[in-house]
């Protein structure tokens, strides 16, 4: 038995390849089965109404360590899908920062 059985949904995998309608099995917060599971139960089982299900999305540019501070569960980059960031790739951060700074910090935040 899974913990989690999300049935009826357009898979879109992440490979490039055209998605596909499947049911998806979760177990202890990871993707354990993808595919036609019709005799599997789990202990919540939803139905994806033949909406997308796609795996988190990688930003591998973000600015979000910035707004951290304000906004701490990052719910509009969720809301977007996206699961994963990398941050500080252009040589800015939030953090350290030094005294002489932190008015141009505060003014790039929006503070």
């Amino acid at each position: 038995m899974y913990d989690l059985l999300i049935r009826n949904v357009r898979v879109l995998d992440g490979t490039g390849a055209p998605w596909y309608r499947a049911d998806v099995a979760v177990e202890n917060g990871r993707i354990v089965a993808v595919g036609p599971l019709a005799g599997c139960a789990a202990e919540q089982v939803l139905d994806g109404e033949d909406q997308y299900l796609a795996p988190g999305f990688i930003d591998i540019h973000s600015h979000s360590d910035t707004a951290l501070p304000k906004h701490p569960l990052s719910e509009s980059r969720i809301l977007q899908g996206v699961t994963t960031e990398i941050g500080g790739n252009c040589g800015m951060s939030a953090a350290p920062v030094e005294e002489r700074n932190l008015e141009l910090l505060r003014r790039y935040m929006g503070d």
